[in-house]
């Protein structure tokens, strides 16, 4: 797109696209990311339009690493980091204390990927002992462009690990979402919902932690709302109910099990008993439906076995 990306242009772009793949405009779902003139290109012309959730993660994540106390001990870890990649000395006396200690490389973090920024910090944390031992050793403090380097104390240690663990649901959630074998779309209001479960304040927490949890649920409450999703959902049975009008004989039987398989929307909850557990095996061990059979006769047959399940 080589004009400006004002909404007025982004919605042009929708209208160009549909039409050369000979599609309606108000049958397509948009997948966008959470810019504004994204979200204004959409409302212009009421077009079904989801966020991306991995961008979503991405921006809670962001918000998180700009906390003072985060940004500053990332900045002190980048810095050590930097130090060793621009340093021939440095990077050679470093990579003989890894060999020693069987350790893999330092990473360095993208800016754009806040993945890479925790994959950096778990480096880091691997690499304390190789990373002291080059610090101090004779060769690189003779040099003498290590005088303002330090290694972490044992508080910013501490500290690094428990950013790390307060981070770790959000990259698991990202490598969930990255998945290119298999949509994901299904996985994102449950696993929104495990978000927001997982970043609730504990009287555990340390105040990091505490601060890391805030920031996160606070920016992912504010991507799905309820009514969001409603009137998506909504949208959804509507169609949904149209094609079955046009594709089938008995349209009035077949409304009542469109209705079945898509429910009025309810808050996802996290099972936490193994009742639920037992019952997500059960369904887990259902076998895949044939492309050839019909979901709908399907769930007529199969409904009353799988209803505790439900």
């Amino acid at each position: 797109m080589s004009a400006s990306h004002t909404a007025a242009n982004i919605n042009a772009v929708f209208h160009s696209v549909a039409e050369e793949w000979s599609l309606n405009l108000n049958d397509v779902v948009f997948v966008t990311d959470n810019a504004a003139n994204m979200l204004a290109a959409a409302q212009m012309e009421d077009i079904m339009q989801i966020t991306c959730f991995a961008h979503s993660l991405n921006l809670a994540a962001q918000r998180a690493l700009k906390l003072n106390a985060v940004a500053r001990l990332m900045s002190r870890i980048k810095r050590i980091c930097t130090f060793f990649h621009r340093s021939p000395l440095a990077s050679r006396v470093l990579q003989e204390k890894q060999r020693l200690l069987g350790l893999h490389k330092l990473k360095s973090d993208v800016a754009t990927r806040w993945n890479s920024c925790y994959e950096t910090l778990e480096r880091f944390l691997e690499q304390q002992p190789a990373i002291c031992a080059a610090l101090l050793s004779p060769e690189v403090r003779r040099c003498g462009s290590s005088t303002d380097i330090s290694a972490l104390n044992e508080a910013d240690v501490t500290n690094a690990e428990e950013i790390a663990q307060a981070l770790k649901p959000m990259r698991d959630a990202t490598h969930i979402m990255s998945e290119e074998s298999t949509p994901t779309l299904s996985v994102v209001a449950p696993l929104n919902a495990q978000m927001l479960n997982d970043t609730l304040p504990d009287c555990s927490d340390s105040p990091v932690i505490h601060e890391i949890k805030q920031a996160i649920n606070r920016d992912l409450s504010k991507r799905y709302t309820k009514e969001q999703r409603e009137e998506i959902h909504e949208r959804v049975l509507e169609e949904a109910t149209r094609e079955v009008g046009q594709n089938s004989d008995g349209a009035d039987m077949r409304q009542e099990d469109v209705e079945q398989l898509l429910p009025p929307f309810t808050e996802v909850s996290v099972p936490h008993n193994s009742t639920t557990i037992a019952a997500e095996e059960e369904l887990l061990a259902v076998p895949s439906l044939p492309p050839s059979e019909d979901p709908l006769e399907w769930w007529r047959f199969n409904k009353g076995e799988l209803s505790s399940a439900l």
